[in-house]
């Protein structure tokens, strides 16, 4: 019986179709294990959203090669979809495989170790129990911001139907899940390329149905697609977390003009002012870029100046790279690397304070945490649904069901209490 270990670097996206990769590899009786255990199979699912992911995408890579001379490597993701020349000069690498073809993974490293494929796969896979599921509902983007790959490398938006995001929710609602992550690469493009057309409120309406779910949570959206009926909905159901995602990248009007994100500064800070007065205790989280080419002192501080005033609960921070084949790669006045250093370190530091201030805030309070696991120091974990972590005391049995807890006091970014 063949083994296998896999890696994900990247967005959501990459983590739910590994997921798929999984379970087709276990259909057809591979069994799963480390990645730091001898295995026949490695798999890396890259990504190269920037320079620091290619970078570590190659460490994986060459960690798989050297982990057993003799074992398959696969390659898998955006880097390989970008730069399949420069996985083919790593020694060691076997399989490169695209995005597109990922669902074809298992039937590849068969025929590579001269196993027989079994379409209908040759065991059931044991659902493992989850409280959390991502489900992938779009992928593709076509905003073309310029100093993005992700275009490129994930193509036109596609939509699945929604009778098939319908079946693998039920599905996962049956095996315990009590809240999905609906992701993509751009879910405000969901249904525009259907047939009849839909828009992602029609998506969320008909997940909101799925009486097995007792919560719904967003990965990431655009600021121009939180439109008002779909905070109305937000705001209307408690299925919908109070967490939205939603990338902010600059706060300068002329960097946001050369990013090519159709918003403005008033634009983020009109639409973050509606969600707040609709939705009492939401979380806010977002992606920041430093150093976009061109990035004066004045501009990078206007991006500080809104990071205090939306109080965001957690900020991504990343430092520009040329991304080749994006038109941002060829734009004069690139920043050198202490300056970018430097912004993003205060950024970080100040996401940091934001993100206690958050905390600090729901101290003596009692609120509902969804049971995960067993976590730290053998206490119970679990998330609120405005996103912030919670450690208290009790029975295992708990796992998988909502729970209200006291809110006693924080430490290192979580929260900690006792059931009531």
């Amino acid at each position: 019986m063949h083994s296998f270990a896999i890696h994900t670097l990247g967005c959501k996206v990459n983590q739910y179709e590994t997921e798929t990769i999984v379970n087709d590899l276990l259909e057809q009786g591979f069994n799963l294990v480390g990645f730091s255990d001898r295995a026949d199979v490695y798999i890396i699912n890259t990504c190269t959203v920037t320079g620091t992911s290619d970078h570590k995408s190659r460490q994986w890579i060459s960690r798989a090669v050297q982990a057993n001379a003799g074992a398959i490597v696969v390659v898998t993701g955006c880097y390989a979809e970008r730069a399949k020349q420069e996985i083919k000069g790593i020694q060691g690498v076997d399989l490169i495989v695209g995005n597109p073809s990922k669902g074809k993974i298992s039937e590849l490293v068969s025929q590579r170790l001269g196993t027989e494929f079994a379409a209908g796969g040759v065991r059931p896979v044991t659902q493992h129990f989850h409280t959390r599921s991502l489900v992938k509902v779009q992928d593709g983007c076509n905003n073309f911001c310029s100093f993005c790959i992700v275009p490129y490398v994930r193509g036109r938006p596609t939509s699945r139907p929604l009778d098939k995001i319908a079946e693998e929710i039920h599905n996962l609602a049956r095996t315990g899940v009590k809240e999905i992550v609906l992701t993509g690469a751009n879910l405000g493009k969901y249904g525009l390329d259907l047939e009849p057309q839909l828009k992602l409120v029609a998506l969320l309406k008909d997940v909101e149905k799925t009486p097995e779910l007792a919560r719904i949570r967003l990965s990431s959206i655009e600021v121009k697609d939180l439109t008002t009926d779909v905070i109305t909905l937000f705001a209307s159901s408690p299925k919908f977390c109070r967490h939205l995602h939603i990338p902010l990248q600059s706060a300068d009007d002329g960097i946001l003009k050369g990013m090519r994100r159709n918003y403005t500064r008033e634009e983020y800070l009109r639409t973050v002012g509606e969600i707040k007065r609709n939705i009492p205790g939401v979380a806010l989280t977002t992606d920041v870029m430093v150093a976009f080419p061109g990035e004066t002192e004045e501009q990078f501080e206007r991006t500080r100046s809104v990071m205090e005033k939306v109080a965001f609960r957690k900020a991504h921070v990343f430092k520009y790279s040329d991304r080749p084949g994006t038109a941002a790669a060829s734009f004069p006045g690139k920043l050198g690397f202490k300056v970018k250093e430097r912004r993003s370190r205060e950024l970080l530091d100040l996401s940091c304070t934001l993100a206690e201030n958050f905390l600090e805030a729901h101290v003596g309070r009692t609120l509902d945490v969804l049971v995960e696991k067993v976590g730290k120091d053998g206490l119970l974990t679990g998330l609120t649904d405005n996103y912030m972590r919670v450690y208290f005391e009790g029975e295992t049995d708990r796992k998988g069901k909502i729970v209200s807890v006291l809110i006693e006091g924080r430490e290192e970014g979580s929260l900690h209490g006792r059931i009531v």
